[in-house]
């Protein structure tokens, strides 16, 4: 289960112009609107980018790119991603928030829960 989320949590992270992710909505969208949705929780954009960054490490060296150099000691990357529980779920809370608050404005509804 716990790979689903950290897979998941890249998906809506990534930053890459190929994937339609939270960062392409951030930097195609309207910026201001989504920072003051971040500013409702407390959650500053440097914050989200930081989340971002440090699962790109982990999606480089050992979820979807698995590296040569990296892949007898994977333990070492998630070391140096220093990702804490509290940190990922704080966010994606957020961003589940903020994202869902988009999809009403832009579709109309929430999100299916189900």
């Amino acid at each position: 289960m716990y790979d689903a989320l950290i897979f998941h949590s890249i998906k809506i992270l990534v930053e890459h112009p190929d994937a339609v992710s939270f960062c392409f909505l951030y930097n195609r969208k309207d910026r201001e609107e989504i920072e003051n949705l971040l500013k409702m929780y407390n959650v500053p954009i440097r914050k989200v980018r930081l989340l971002s960054k440090k699962l790109s490490q982990i999606r480089k060296k050992t979820h979807f790119h698995i590296d040569k150099d990296t892949v007898s000691n994977t333990d070492k990357i998630w070391k140096q991603a220093d990702i804490k529980g509290n940190f990922l779920i704080e966010i994606l809370n957020v961003l589940w928030n903020v994202l869902n608050k988009i999809h009403l404005k832009v579709i109309g509804k929430v999100f299916n829960q189900t």
